[in-house]
């Protein structure tokens, strides 16, 4: 009887400091991760449709990687901007999905303006 009344505070201690554990992160918001993290899972863009909104997935451990493919021809110069309005350190490159690797044509360059980044190709 004396043993069952010693485990009864510490069965109440260890439920209690669960609840705490559980309830805690209860306020915490992630949002969804709202394009591809990976080239098979790209987000694809229609070219000539305006800007593409995202959200910074902040549920990941290290960073959030948002993969974009479109079908490009020859001959067109493309520009994608890229706002750093609500994050820094943002990076851009276009990766050539037929050299699978980050292939530069002599024509492309990054340009960086005023917290935007300007990628010509």
């Amino acid at each position: 009887m004396r043993r069952s009344a010693t485990f009864l505070p510490i069965t109440l201690l260890v439920f209690a400091f669960t609840l705490i554990v559980i309830f805690s992160h209860h306020g915490v918001i992630h949002a969804e991760d709202d394009h591809g993290d990976y080239r098979f899972t790209s987000t694809n863009l229609v070219i000539g449709s305006g800007s593409i909104p995202g959200v910074i997935d902040t549920s990941d451990i290290m960073f959030d990687v948002d993969y974009f493919s479109f079908s490009a021809r020859r001959g067109i110069k493309y520009t994608f901007v890229l706002d750093e309005i609500t994050v820094d350190n943002a990076n851009i490159s276009i990766v050539n999905s037929i050299a699978r690797g980050n292939e530069s044509s002599p024509d492309q360059e990054l340009t960086f303006l005023l917290g935007r980044k300007l990628f010509l190709g």
